[in-house]
């Protein structure tokens, strides 16, 4: 029989095929040359689907964070307001609702919802004050609060424990050094230095400064940076970077490519441009934009709760200068023409409720829409607007897409706080974490619902073995239970078998070529 090989070139959507003889000539068979190409349809992931089930996933945690909130609060509450939790259930109900029960002030009917709220204006104002003042507060305030914590817990990017926890960009050096070691891991040369490590304390201080705009900033950080000029497109799209303007991924990551890809750290679906990246990325340019994007949130937590100040504190003064923005800029759009009136109207109409834009860009619409319009008004106020629009501190919001960089330990911060000022009137608020082992670094049993975290690898938490459970439900679950029970943060440990569970996920996660 005649040797021969066979070549194959496997694409995503084709796979090309030749057949040749130990003198490299292509085969005949039948007439015919063997080489050709298998076209067939390509694969679509199930990225798109996955995603709306890990929505689901997360608000369904958070769902039942919240509902373990309100059964440890449920019998001491039934004592102040037997139905305070009812109608905080029908809150969201339209008053013209034929289900709704509830009508009036479903907070505080005794002293109705508009004193409360002119007492307080956001819900920082009633952290703040529940940590500081040293009175009984009503219960229906403290579960105001620490229901808002647990909402809205932050994230878990970083391990420290809450009690050593600092707001300060004091390790912005370590990571700097960090991101100069990965470059010389990518080049392949333990001599190459990318970022001018002499500078980093500067670097520091350029950041932390609350008087400079962020665009001086970076044009700042990146003169200070450049070691070799000719790596100074490099340190020129890592300064853009770390202060979340769009910079050249190819130039950032050492990747030869005549095309040029641009990103911002402050895209609504950064986390999917990530979960892409990471596929044709090798580790360590990986890596590098993952050190990137963490100097990048210590730069923008800075910027949300600067050194010093508490996460309620850096929001009521955010409240403050937005209220008082919006009074100059109510007063002087009553000078202009009617035509002009009506775009800054709509403008600022459009900000708030985040209408024509997406959540991400409204702000940045905003700037430009108004700069756009009055940039031939040379009165002192319209000089002013766009200074403080160039600053990036003009009417600020509390509640943006950029909250997302604020880590847990801040809201367990202030949870502590109203814990350790409030349980002298009511002592059952200071009640011993279950879980011993946490007790280090969450005190409390309330800590828990802030610091607690399903491990990724145990998945939803049905049983697939529970007889009532239907197909859907158990589709895509694996967890697997050392014992029957309610699951809580506080008895995880001895329901959930946590190796077998991880086990299983190895195993599902692994697949056969077809």
């Amino acid at each position: 029989m005649e040797r021969y090989h066979i070549g194959l070139d496997i694409g995503t959507s084709s796979i090309g095929w030749a057949v040749i003889g130990d003198d490299f000539k292509i085969k005949r068979k039948k007439g015919k040359n063997l080489i050709g190409t298998r076209l067939f349809k390509e694969g679509n992931t199930a990225a798109e689907r996955r995603g709306f089930r890990t929505q689901r996933r997360r608000l369904n945690r958070r769902k039942w964070r919240l509902k373990l909130l309100e059964e440890i609060f449920d019998p001491y509450m039934a004592e102040v307001d037997e139905y305070f939790f009812a109608r905080l259930k029908e809150s969201n109900l339209s008053p013209k609702d034929s289900n709704k029960k509830y009508l009036g002030s479903l907070l505080f009917p005794d002293v109705s919802d508009s004193n409360f709220y002119d007492k307080y204006p956001t819900i920082y104002h009633l952290r703040r004050d529940l940590m500081e003042k040293d009175k009984k507060f009503d219960l229906r305030e403290i579960y105001l609060a620490i229901h808002h914590i647990v909402k809205y817990r932050g994230n878990f990017l970083e391990k420290v424990p809450a009690k050593n926890y600092k707001n300060s960009g004091a390790s912005i050096g370590f990571l700097l050094e960090e991101v100069n070691s990965l470059y010389k891991d990518i080049i392949g040369d333990e001599s190459v230095v990318i970022l001018n490590s002499g500078k980093f304390e500067d670097v520091e201080k350029i950041i932390l400064d609350e008087e400079n705009r962020n665009l001086d900033k970076q044009k700042s950080v990146g003169k200070l940076l450049v070691e070799d000029k000719k790596k100074k497109n490099i340190v020129t799209a890592f300064s853009k970077a770390i202060f979340g303007y769009k910079f050249n991924i190819e130039d950032l990551l050492l990747i030869e490519n005549d095309e040029k890809n641009k990103l911002t750290f402050n895209d609504e679906n950064i986390d999917d441009i990530f979960n892409e990246l990471s596929h044709s990325l090798n580790d360590n340019q990986m890596d590098l934009l993952t050190k990137t994007r963490e100097i990048y949130f210590k730069f923008k937590l800075n910027m949300i709760v600067p050194t010093g100040y508490t996460l309620s504190e850096s929001m009521i003064e955010k409240y403050e200068m937005h209220k008082a923005h919006l009074k100059m800029y109510k007063e002087f759009i009553n000078t202009l023409n009617t035509k002009d009136r009506k775009i800054l109207k709509n403008a600022y109409s459009d900000y708030i409720n985040n209408e024509k834009a997406k959540a991400a860009n409204a702000q940045e619409n905003f700037y430009k829409t108004v700069k756009k319009t009055i940039k031939d008004n040379n009165s002192d106020t319209a000089k002013k607007i766009i200074g403080l629009i160039d600053e990036g501190n003009f009417m600020p919001k509390q509640r943006t897409g950029e909250n997302g960089v604020i880590p847990h330990q801040l809201h367990q911060i202030e949870l502590d706080r109203i814990i350790e000022n409030q349980a002298k009137y009511y002592p059952w608020l200071a009640e011993e974490n279950p879980v011993e082992k946490n007790r280090k670094f969450a005190k409390y049993k309330l800590d828990e619902l802030v610091t607690f975290r399903v491990p990724y690898y145990v998945g939803p938490l049905v049983d697939k073995t529970e007889s009532n459970k239907n197909e859907k439900e158990t589709k895509f679950a694996w967890m697997v239970r050392k014992a029957k029970g309610t699951i809580t943060p506080w008895n995880f440990e001895n329901l959930v078998d946590r190796t077998e569970s991880a086990n299983r996920f190895i195993k599902r996660m692994t697949s056969k070529d077809t």
